[in-house]
């Protein structure tokens, strides 16, 4: 074998090996595509929050379910899962306080990539996970 040969074999060599370390440190892209419907998921539990504060300041009172919410004039608020359609669970505990919960693919507690993991009050295990919140009182 000739020396330009060996080389060129070495290089490609080095490129296959190159783009399997790339595929093993990133994940398969379905792993990175079920990573993004996570953080969907949970962009959309931050929406409600937001739009749950918005209404208690509002009305004085936590909203009845997540359809009122979503019905609002102008709002695009998504209250369903990105991939099932069912819609998420919304559930009033008092008062004051009230639980959203979701379904995910994958436990971000155990995830490497910060910007899944931002947010500890976020962080999630795999399969169904709810989240406690409690509204922001006015202070007089």
């Amino acid at each position: 074998m000739s020396a330009g040969r060996a080389l060129a074999l070495a290089a490609i060599v080095v490129v296959i090996a190159a783009l399997g370390m790339g595929l093993w440190a990133s994940g398969s892209p379905s792993t990175q595509r079920e990573f993004r419907l996570d953080e969907r998921r949970i962009r959309d539990l931050q929406a409600i929050t937001t739009a749950v504060e918005g209404h208690y300041r509002n009305q004085a009172e936590l909203p009845a379910n997540l359809d009122l919410l979503a019905d609002a004039p102008g709002s695009r608020l998504s209250i369903a899962d990105p991939v099932s359609g069912e819609g998420y669970d919304y559930e009033i505990v008092d008062q004051h306080r009230y639980r959203i919960c979701a379904t995910f693919t994958h436990d971000t507690s155990r995830a490497t990539d910060e910007a899944i993991r931002s947010g500890a009050s976020w962080w999630h295990g795999s399969g169904p996970h709810c989240f406690d919140r409690r509204v922001q009182e006015e202070q007089d």
